[in-house]
């Protein structure tokens, strides 16, 4: 991160310590020249690697800092992308000034600490400024391996022989370490079912040490959650059931050449069974790291030669708000998943988005009613068919707190569904009749030609 401390006469900091916590890297600024016993102010930086949204990640800080009747919390205005708030903990005899920012696979969050006695308007109005000012930079320097490739190693999966294919989702060097994310094909990422994840820090740890590590950040984040480990002759292996995150995971830890090369397996409890996870336990158990001749590519979003032969359109001028892409994510095969949210919320309360799956017709709404109830059996649908031959599925679930409406419309090409998600608390009848009209309106054409909207 970088900061406009000189700009805004902040004085000169310094690092006084920079460590990594299992998937959380924190370092410490100080004054430079300021005693550590007798500083009144620090910067403090961190890096979570979650797939957790910055609104929901300053949600449940707050649930935490408020659980202090003396404690004092309160949102304050930040950029676009971002969240930000001001906090007072009481027993630490500290303020606090914070921003969390959402980019790549973490968070990015900065602290400015201060004494009660520093709580100014002037000092605020300043500080605040300044952690609004800060800006994510690259660092390549921080993910590169021994001979600046990144990753030197790769771990070899024998996969299962179960007529199951895996596909890469994401693969990208996160300015903090590397990630490859694969799921089966077919399933999408935002909405995984089994997800099989490779992992690469720049941590000069030993698999014990990087587990203990790990055991305390996973413990003290979920303390009725499950953390059970085992040494392995090249490693350790660790099993998680997490609550929080509902979802059990496998996970082998081995180091190499000053770094921590993780490979895990994770899948959704209702789907997990006892002979799914012995052989997946046995697959991560016999995972081998090897050498790779060169750094991996992360691969273009975009593909000319498998872009989906009909593009969205949406008209959301009844909705009154701007929506912007948040993600695109593109299958070997030639599929695409496209997400929306409302521009300057990082939350998914509400989301549009647009999948393409080739090769496949409107028969495929059976199957995707029948994930959702294997997932939970308490799914209720209402499904309508219209002349020009779509279908519009409602999908509602209290136990996943989910209300959901899409469109089927299947092409030459393959079959594309247009969605609205959102939760049952935010679903008021108005908004779901809007939304409604929306997606029932929402127009494919040729990426070549305009919507049939926007033609006067």
């Amino acid at each position: 991160m970088q900061m406009p401390l000189e700009q805004k006469d902040a004085g000169e900091w310094q690092v006084l310590d920079s460590k990594n916590v299992g998937p959380i890297i924190i370092s410490v600024l100080l004054p430079k020249g300021i005693d550590p016993k007798d500083t009144k102010e620090s910067i403090i930086h961190t890096v979570v690697f979650t797939e957790m949204s910055a609104k929901k990640f300053m949600a449940q800080a707050q649930a935490t800092i408020q659980k202090d009747p003396k404690a004092k919390f309160e949102e304050i205005e930040a950029p676009k992308g971002s969240v930000a708030c001001k906090y007072t903990v009481p027993a630490a005899k500290c303020v606090f000034i914070q921003r969390v920012i959402r980019a790549r696979d973490a968070l990015y969050i900065v602290d400015y600490a201060m004494k009660p006695e520093l709580d100014t308007e002037e000092n605020n109005r300043k500080w605040i400024d300044i952690i609004s000012e800060t800006v994510l930079y690259s660092n390549p320097a921080r993910s590169e391996m021994a001979d600046g490739s990144m990753p030197k190693y790769s771990f070899g999966i024998p996969f299962p022989k179960d007529g199951h294919e895996w596909q890469v989702s994401t693969e990208t060097d996160t300015g903090q370490g590397y990630i490859k994310e694969m799921i089966p094909a077919g399933d999408q990422i935002d909405d995984w079912k089994e997800l099989l994840t490779q992992q690469v820090l720049p941590i000069p740890l030993t698999p014990m040490e990087f587990k203990d590590r790990f055991k305390d950040f996973f413990l003290q984040k979920e303390p009725d959650s499950t953390f059970e480990d085992e040494v392995a002759p090249d490693g350790v292996l660790i099993r998680t059931v997490s609550k929080v995150g509902k979802e059990i995971s496998l996970r082998k830890i081995v180091s190499r050449d000053g770094a921590i090369y993780s490979v895990s397996y994770n899948i959704r409890p209702k789907l997990a069974n006892a002979e799914k996870l012995r052989q997946w336990r046995n697959i991560i158990r016999n995972a081998k790291l090897a050498a790779v001749r060169k750094a991996p590519v992360k691969k273009p979003d975009f593909e000319i030669s498998k872009r989906p032969a009909y593009e969205v359109h949406f008209d959301f001028e009844n909705d009154g708000r701007t929506w912007k892409t948040k993600s695109i994510h593109n299958s070997p095969d030639g599929g695409q998943s496209i997400l929306m949210l409302p521009d300057s919320q990082d939350n998914a309360d509400e989301r549009v988005g647009v999948d393409f799956t080739p090769g496949i017709q409107l028969d495929a709404v059976d199957t995707f009613k029948k994930a959702l109830l294997e997932k939970d059996g308490k799914w209720q649908f209402d499904e309508s068919r219209y002349d020009d031959g779509s279908i519009i599925l409602i999908c509602s679930s209290k136990a996943q707190n989910e209300t959901s409406i899409h469109r089927f419309v299947s092409k030459d090409d393959g079959l594309y569904r247009i969605s609205y998600q959102t939760t049952c608390e935010a679903g008021a009848t108005d908004k779901l009749n809007t939304w409604m009209e929306i997606i029932q309106k929402s127009e494919l054409t040729p990426p070549d030609l305009p919507p049939v909207s926007s033609l006067r």
